[in-house]
C-alpha cells in the first residue's frame, strides 16, 4: 500500500499479526511521533497486564469454589 493512504478498518482487520506488524515498521521508518505514541503504549502494557492478573485471579476462584463445593458435599452426606 502506498504510505500516506490509510486503510479501511475492513482492510486493518484482514490483515494477519504478521503483515499488520511488517507495515506498521515500514511506515514507522518515515513517521514522527509524538508522546501519546509512547503513553498509548504505556497503556496497552498495563491493560495486558491486568488481564493476566485477572485470568490467573479467576483460576484461584474457581479452585476455591471447587473446593468449597466438594466440602459442602462431605458436610450434607456426613449429616444424613
Amino acid at each position: 500500500m502506498p504510505m500516506g493512504i490509510a486503510r479501511s478498518i475492513e482492510e486493518l482487520r484482514a490483515l494477519s499479526d504478521d503483515d499488520l506488524i511488517r507495515e506498521h515498521d515500514e511506515i514507522a521508518a518515515h513517521t514522527q511521533t509524538g508522546l501519546n505514541y509512547y503513553l498509548e503504549e504505556l497503556a496497552r502494557r498495563q491493560v495486558a497486564s491486568r488481564e493476566q492478573k485477572m485470568q490467573k485471579l479467576t483460576q484461584v476462584i474457581v479452585v476455591l469454589t471447587s473446593v468449597n463445593v466438594v466440602a459442602v458435599i462431605v458436610v450434607v452426606i456426613d449429616s444424613l
